[in-house]
């Protein structure tokens, strides 16, 4: 479509769709990394509706003022959605998914599943071709290292891409502790990470929690309680239970049925543990149904609490007049 019969390509910077795919949606969206590979780096950001500088979109006329509805008399301001997108997802870093913006959005469980990542494979006996568990293990982690190192590094991101790494995450979250599971059931000296674990992950939700006080403080004792509480007894009953053939000769009945006992608390008490760290997440979770989301933006957390009602969804009415003077007989606008 020639440029003059058509709206400006908002967001690029040359006004052609090209330039959007490889600038806007490419390499602007890398930041840090774009340095890494050898790619110069972004400038800043243009308008995302206006060309560059004010300048109009050709083939088209702005309404009487001179401008468009909306738009600032001072021409476009490119720094602006970068400052206002550093406020929404942090400073890059190889932290940035753990901070006050991103922390709570989907890094809950995600050392639990990086740690997954490691010690599913120790049981299946690496062959060739893969077998089918270590295919899946590594789908799903080129699936979330990748996503890791984007989301910790990238310049332009909103906190809603984050749900792309979720599926990864569930996936290598079960598949590690079914995995420490089987290594403490077996009584194999790996079979310590999986309390080990369990306290890691509540230690960090607690440290999530930290940049909401308000939140975290009810929510992180019964966190922290409950999976302390758990692991300890993951720690009394591997040492009580889970003996070695030669002692085990020895014990008497009444211990023997005691044994058989615990042995049977173990995934209870395993499993009290991994509830307690869905709480907090849950909590997130179903904040936009407390008061209505970010249709704009989305995400989750005790902000959308605090904000003050949206406003309605009616149009401006300097805009309507605008698209329908120089709708030049389109149907839809």
């Amino acid at each position: 479509i020639p440029i003059d019969e058509r709206p400006y390509i908002g967001s690029s910077e040359d006004n052609t769709v090209m330039e959007l795919i490889v600038g806007h949606n490419g390499v602007r969206r890398l930041g840090e990394i774009a340095g890494w590979v050898g790619l110069n780096a972004p400038g800043p950001r243009p308008s995302r509706y206006a060309p560059p500088a004010g300048q109009p979109p050709q083939g088209a006329q702005p309404p009487q003022g001179g401008q468009y509805p909306g738009q600032s008399t001072q021409g476009a301001q490119p720094n602006q959605p970068r400052g206002m997108l550093r406020d929404e997802t942090g400073e890059p870093g190889p932290l940035r998914l753990f901070n006050e913006q991103l922390g709570g959005q989907a890094s809950w469980l995600l050392p639990l599943a990086l740690l997954g990542l490691f010690v599913a494979p120790w049981g299946v006996r690496f062959s060739k071709p893969l077998a089918r568990e270590h295919q899946a293990l590594l789908f799903w982690g080129a699936w979330l290292v990748p996503m890791i190192i984007f989301f910790n590094w990238a310049g332009l991101f909103h906190r809603y891409y984050l749900e792309m790494m979720s599926p990864a995450i569930a996936a290598l979250v079960s598949a590690g502790l079914v995995a420490m599971w089987k290594d403490y059931a077996s009584g194999r000296w790996r079979g310590w990470i999986l309390p080990l674990a369990l306290l890691g992950s509540a230690a960090i939700q607690v440290a999530i929690l930290g940049y909401f006080p308000d939140w975290g403080r009810w929510l992180s004792p019964i966190i922290l309680g409950v999976t302390i509480i758990a692991a300890l007894a993951l720690i009394v009953l591997r040492l009580v239970v889970w003996q070695s053939p030669l002692v085990t000769r020895h014990l008497s009945l009444v211990t023997r049925h005691l044994s058989l006992v615990t042995r049977h608390l173990s995934p209870a008490v395993t499993s009290v543990a991994v509830l307690a760290l869905l709480i907090a997440p849950t909590v997130w979770a179903t904040t936009p149904l407390w008061k209505g989301g970010h249709t704009g933006l989305p995400f989750a957390g005790p902000e959308l609490l605090e904000q003050p009602p949206r406003p309605g969804g009616e149009a401006d009415p300097e805009l309507v007049d605008f698209l329908l003077t120089n709708r030049d007989g389109e149907k839809f606008i």
